[in-house]
């Protein structure tokens, strides 16, 4: 009753310069991310995997996201349709809900395809666990298809980036480093289907497999950890802050700027300046 009320009052307006605007916006974040994507990585970027799979998913698919690093690609690099679904359990930094929202998903649509995009952290905190929970139940699905990433960057990244960019302080290693899991194999143990990304020609092979598999299937991408966290509107006391960590003596400071995280934060710098003088 209220829209109605308000329609009436609605003036068509001619001058279409601030929607340009917002559409160059939007152009221009997304041909930043796109090549993003493309920068080398080692040993695999994750932005390029979640960008395949991004074109891999079907107008029905159900998505769940666990929260840290997943967290971003899953804004940065997926792109979601209105017939899809998504739930994320990142507000509160919570690890381990994104494996319990893709089985919820699962039996609640047994007859769409589900992706769970999870990091390693989250992997070893529930996830190995709860796909015991996918084997009994996954022959009761009509679509058997059942899509789990795991980004495996053996770090707690999230944190490491939190730590650079907040504190200004070299990520320990003691809290932050997690051991190195064969994922996939042991999806296979358990009588599922999986494979690992450990080289960016995998890539596409895996998705594809992933996603024709008659079975739930766990990604295994072997990625790169250094691949930085930037937002789209970087403040000027996070870049002192991030500098100041790679200078006091991180041990991925090469890696970070073999990603491109220098030109990353200059370019944002440059965009931050060309606003300003607007």
């Amino acid at each position: 009753m209220t829209l109605s009320a308000l329609l009436p009052l609605l003036g068509q307006k001619k001058d279409k310069g601030w929607r340009k605007k917002i559409a160059g916006w939007k152009q221009h974040w997304q041909d930043y991310s796109s090549a993003r994507a493309e920068a080398t990585a080692d040993p695999v970027n994750p932005e390029a995997v979640v960008r395949e799979i991004s074109q891999r998913l079907s107008d029905d698919a159900v998505v769940a996201v666990d929260c840290g690093t997943a967290t971003s690609w899953y804004a940065r690099d997926l792109s979601m349709r209105p017939s899809q679904l998504g739930s994320l359990a990142g507000l509160l930094l919570s690890m381990g809900g994104g494996m319990p929202y893709a089985i919820a998903a699962k039996n609640a649509h047994p007859d769409r395809p589900v992706l769970a995009m999870i990091g390693d952290g989250a992997m070893q905190m529930n996830g190995v666990n709860e796909l015991i929970t996918v084997k009994r139940y996954w022959q009761t699905w009509s679509d058997p298809r059942f899509v789990v990433l795991v980004l495996n960057n053996r770090d707690l990244a999230f944190v490491s980036w939190e730590t650079r960019g907040t504190l200004g302080a070299v990520p320990d290693p003691a809290s932050s480093s997690l051991p190195d899991v064969p994922y996939a194999d042991w999806s296979r143990l358990l009588g599922l289907d999986g494979a690992r990304i450990e080289t960016p020609d995998q890539i596409t092979d895996v998705v594809d497999r992933a996603f024709a598999a008659q079975r739930p299937f766990v990604i295994d991408a072997v990625v790169d950890a250094n691949v930085p966290l930037i937002p789209p509107h970087l403040i000027g006391e996070q870049v002192m802050k991030i500098a100041k960590a790679e200078f006091s003596g991180d041990p991925a400071f090469f890696g970070i700027l073999t990603e491109g995280f220098r030109e990353t934060v200059l370019a944002t710098v440059r965009a931050r300046t060309h606003r300003t003088k607007k």
